[in-house]
């Protein structure tokens, strides 16, 4: 199964845990990337990147939310 992570979301790694830098905190991603994943641990991760995304006020699937705007009169 593919996760596909956009920018600003946490590096994952395919058992479904973050990928850590030197210091070992998470590692924010810059760009968008894809990761092949277990369907187990695809179940388990969606819903954490999904709400973080969701926290950083997107979509759950990583989209821009488009605002409607009431007609003015």
């Amino acid at each position: 199964m593919q996760v596909n992570l956009v920018a600003g979301d946490n590096d994952w790694s395919t058992e479904g845990t973050h990928v850590l830098d030197d210091n070992s905190f998470a590692i924010v991603l810059s760009e968008s990337k894809t990761i092949e994943v277990s369907e187990e641990v695809q179940a388990r991760i969606m819903p954490i990147i999904e709400g973080c995304r969701v926290f950083r006020g997107l979509n759950p699937d990583g989209t821009v939310p488009i605002e409607l705007i009431p007609d003015e009169e």
